[in-house]
C-alpha cells in the first residue's frame, strides 16, 4: 500500500506474456472509499495507455 497527499494505492506486481514475450508488469489500484479504481499499468517499466490496460483486464477476466 503506498499514499499520496490525497490517495492511499495498492500496487499488483508480477509476470506476463506480452505480444509473445515475457513481461514484468505493474498495476496500481486507487483506493476512494469503499472502492478502487485502476489508475495506470505498466509494462517493462513503460506506463500503457488504457487501450492496453483495458485489454489487460479483460483478458484476466475472461476466465472467470
Amino acid at each position: 500500500k503506498v499514499k499520496d497527499k490525497e490517495y492511499s494505492y495498492v500496487v499488483f506486481t508480477g509476470v506476463c506474456e506480452y505480444l509473445g514475450e515475457r513481461a514484468d508488469v505493474k498495476i496500481r489500484f486507487k483506493l476512494t472509499g469503499e472502492n478502487f479504481i485502476v489508475d495506470s499499468l505498466d509494462l517493462d517499466g513503460q506506463e500503457q495507455n488504457d487501450l492496453i490496460l483495458h485489454g489487460l483486464l479483460s483478458a484476466v477476466y475472461e476466465g472467470y
